[in-house]
C-alpha cells in the first residue's frame, strides 16, 4: 500500500503490492512458468487471460485452449498475477530455488457485478471532473514524468467523496496509463485509493509494456529519461546500498577493529560515492534538519546484515537515514544529468528486509521523506529494468 502524507518535505510510506516477493537470481538459469487456465464453474478453457509477473514487463496471454507460457524469468521468487475481465484475479507466489520449471493450473472464479444504482457520470459532470483532477495529482504525481502521463480510460473510475471529505476511487477494470516520458504503458489494477489532505494511500498491481515509436529520437529520449528516473529512485538506492555491502564484504574491505574505524568509514563512503550517493545518519526529523552539520557519517556495515537467503539483507538503524544523490560524483554524460536530491528514511517496524540484487524492499516497514516521497505512478520503473552498459560502466 502506498501512503503519502504531505508535511513539508512530504512523508511517504509505501508497500507496492507483491513487489517485495520479486528476487533476482544470481548465477542460476532463468525460470519458466507454463500452465492452463480454466473456468472454475464450467471447466472450459479461457482464452486471452493476462498472465504476468507483478511489477515487471514479463507477461503473456493464454491461447484459445487456455494454455500459456512465461520463459526467461530472471528471478528466484516471483508474484504471478492472472487477470481476466469477468473473473476474480488469481495471485500465486512461485519460487525457483530448486526447480526452474513450474507448471500451474488455474481455475478462475467467475464474478458478477451488480448494476449501479446511480446513473453513469457524464463527461461534463463538474464534481466528477474536480475529483478526477485531485485523483490525477495524487495518483500520477506532479513532476516532469506526470506531465507526459495520462489515464487512457478515466471514465472507468468511480470517484466520490465521503461525509468527511475523503476522496475514494474504485475501478472494476484495470487502469491503462500511457507514460510518454518513459515510453511505458502501465496496466494498473487499482485495489484501494483514498485521499484526504495530508494523507493519500493506494495499492494495486502493475504490469509494464513498452511503447513503440518509429522515431529514433523519441526512443532515445525514452531511454535517457528511464535512466534519469531510475537513478533517482528508491529502488536504485537500495540496490546500490546492497551492492556496496556485498562488494566490501566480498573483498574483505570492511575493517572490524576500533582503531581502523575511520579508515573503514572512508572506504565505505568512497564506494557509495561511486554510485552517486552520500548516506549519513541524523537524530533530527526532516522538517528540522537544514544543514549537514546536524548529521553524522554512517558506515553501511553498521546498519546491514545478512538475511536468511543468499540475496536477502536486513537493514536496522536508529533515527533517520539522510540520503543525498549527488550526480557530480558520477561521470555521466550531460544527457543523463540530474539535479541533487535529498531524502530521508525512517524505519517503521525496527528493521526492513531488502533484496540485494533486484533492489526491492519490504516497504511496509519504512517511511520516506523528501524527494523519495514525491514519487508516484508516473515515476514507477519495472523491477526487471537494467541500466545501459554505457551507464553502469561509470560505476566501475
Amino acid at each position: 500500500m502506498k501512503i503519502v502524507a504531505q508535511i513539508l518535505f512530504g512523508i511517504f510510506f509505501i508497500n507496492l503490492f507483491l513487489c517485495f516477493t520479486v528476487s533476482a537470481q544470481k548465477n542460476i538459469s532463468n525460470g519458466v512458468i507454463s500452465g492452463k487456465v480454466y473456468d472454475g464453474a464450467t471447466g472450459d478453457p479461457i482464452p486471452n487471460v493476462n498472465i504476468f509477473i507483478s511489477g515487471t514487463t514479463i507477461g503473456t496471454s493464454s491461447d484459445l485452449s487456455g494454455i500459456f507460457k512465461l520463459s526467461d524469468i530472471p528471478f528466484e521468487t516471483v508474484s504471478l498475477v492472472v487477470s481476466c475481465i469477468g473473473y476474480k484475479p488469481e495471485y500465486r507466489t512461485q519460487h525457483f530455488t530448486k526447480e526452474k520449471t513450474k507448471e500451474i493450473i488455474f481455475k478462475m472464479t467467475p464474478v458478477t457485478y451488480d448494476l449501479p444504482s446511480v446513473s453513469v457520470v457524464g463527461r461534463e459532470d463538474k464534481k466528477w471532473q474536480e475529483n478526477f483532477k485531485l485523483f490525477q495529482k495524487e495518483f500520477l504525481g506532479e513532476n516532469y514524468n506526470s506531465q507526459y502521463s495520462r489515464i487512457i480510460n478515466p471514465y472507468d473510475l468511480e470517484l466520490y467523496k465521503t461525509y468527511d471529505g475523503t476522496l475514494i476511487a474504485k475501478s472494476k477494470k484495470p487502469l491503462i496509463i500511457e507514460n510518454s516520458a518513459l515510453g511505458y504503458k502501465i496496466i494498473y489494477t487499482l485495489q484501494e485509493f483514498s485521499s484526504k489532505y495530508p494523507i493519500t494511500k493506494f495499492n494495486g498491481v502493475t504490469f509494464f509494456e513498452n511503447l513503440f515509436s518509429e522515431n529514433e529520437s523519441v526512443r532515445d529520449e525514452w531511454n535517457r529519461q528511464r535512466v534519469r528516473t531510475y537513478l533517482s529512485s528508491l529502488q536504485y538506492f537500495i540496490k546500490s546500498l546492497s551492492s556496496v555491502y556485498k562488494e566490501l564484504n566480498k573483498n574483505a574491505l570492511y575493517l572490524s577493529s576500533a582503531d581502523d574505524e575511520d579508515e573503514s568509514m572512508t572506504i565505505n563512503q568512497k564506494y557509495l560515492a561511486k554510485y552517486g550517493f552520500e548516506v549519513r545518519g541524523t537524530e533530527y526529523p526532516p522538517y528540522i534538519i537544514n544543514n549537514r552539520s546536524r548529521s553524522y557519517p554512517l558506515n553501511t556495515n553498521s546498519i546491514l546484515k545478512e538475511g536468511i537467503s543468499e540475496n536477502e539483507l536486513v537493514v536496522d538503524f536508529n533515527n533517520y537515514l539522510l540520503v543525498q544523490w549527488i550526480p557530480d560524483k558520477i561521470d555521466l554524460s550531460e544527457s543523463f544529468k540530474l539535479s541533487e536530491q535529498k531524502s530521508f528514511i525512517l524505519l517503521e517496524t525496527g528493521r526492513a528486509f531488502m533484496d540485494a540484487i533486484s533492489g526491492s524492499v519490504d516497504e511496509a516497514s519504512i517511511k520516506t521523506f523528501g524527494d523519495f516521497s514525491k514519487k508516484r505512478i508516473a515515476d514507477l520503473m519495472p523491477l526487471d529494468y537494467v541500466l545501459p552498459d554505457s551507464v553502469t560502466a561509470k560505476f566501475k
